[in-house]
């Protein structure tokens, strides 16, 4: 995987394994994976023991349409995090890059109103509990059962 990984950001196996990345480089990768059960608490108790536990958390994620737009290049999307609301926009760039704007909302009934009448429709919600992990004080390792989809697990 490590090899695959180092391939698709054009950067030595070295590099990713020895920890040695330019400081300079403000770019954000992120990767997820979806695993069967047994390798999510394989590769879970592995990052524990290694690792600094920064927060569980349950969220709900609601994805709506975006007029005109191309179905899976751009969207929008209200994170409901432990009764903290987010309203983001993300849109595709390439294959490794995305741009992502987030908001905090204070009034999240509000917002849907406003949705609707710009004819926003909301196109499904996604459940799931989370575990995030920060690995060697860089990488955050996310592991997610996702309500009805799977296991997944998400560095960044």
């Amino acid at each position: 995987m490590i090899y695959k990984i180092s391939d698709y950001f054009k950067k030595s196996f070295y590099c990713l394994i020895y920890d040695d990345y330019d400081p300079e480089n403000t770019n954000e990768i992120e990767i997820k994976l979806k695993v069967l059960e047994d390798e999510y608490f394989r590769i879970l108790n592995i990052i524990k023991k290694n690792s600094i536990n920064k927060r569980n958390v349950n969220q709900s994620d609601t994805y709506y349409t975006l007029i005109d737009k191309k179905m899976n290049q751009e969207w929008l999307r209200i994170r409901n995090e432990d009764g903290k609301y987010i309203f983001n926009y993300k849109k595709k760039i390439d294959n490794s890059y995305y741009e992502k704007y987030d908001v905090l909302i204070d009034n999240v009934n509000n917002l849907n109103i406003i949705l609707n009448a710009l004819g926003v429709k909301s196109i499904g919600t996604i459940n799931k509990n989370r575990s995030i992990y920060i690995y060697k004080d860089k990488y955050e390792f996310s592991f997610d059962i996702i309500e009805d989809i799977g296991m997944f697990i998400e560095i960044e």
